[in-house]
């Protein structure tokens, strides 16, 4: 089991693991939760590690109490995390992830585009839009 270090309201895992420098920041009860979901994942995405945003992973699907294994299954044969939430359009993968920059050339050829937001977070958005605040 992982241990978490309180900083603030929330929890962040020390030792190797997901950390507030992955974006990786839970309130306790989400991570209380969080840690029933990830104990229902398949083998191979049951690693926490700083490479992938997983309790983002998790937020983006809803915060559900397990894992839906009636998701089809890769080419590979195995279960994939996403690289990008839908809804936010964070980029889940760190720059240092191994299959980061084929993330990123997947989603330009789908119309979405790179930025980097003020608190350090990699998104992908579509087109060039600016709202009344210039972002």
């Amino acid at each position: 089991m992982k241990k978490y270090k309180k900083i603030g309201n929330g929890y962040v895992a020390v030792g190797g693991g997901d950390s507030k420098e992955s974006g990786a920041f839970l309130d306790p009860g989400d991570e209380q939760r969080f840690q029933e979901f990830f104990k229902t994942l398949p083998s191979n995405l049951r690693v926490d590690s700083p490479d992938y945003n997983l309790r983002g992973y998790w937020e983006s699907l809803g915060k559900p109490d397990k894992f839906d294994y009636s998701m089809p299954k890769d080419e590979d044969g195995f279960y994939h995390a996403f690289s990008r939430n839908p809804e936010t359009g964070e980029i889940l993968k760190k720059p240092w992830h191994p299959t980061f920059k084929k993330a990123i050339e997947a989603d330009r050829r789908a119309g979405y585009y790179p930025i980097v937001t003020p608190e350090g977070k990699i998104k992908t958005i579509s087109g060039f839009t600016t709202n009344k605040n210039g972002q």
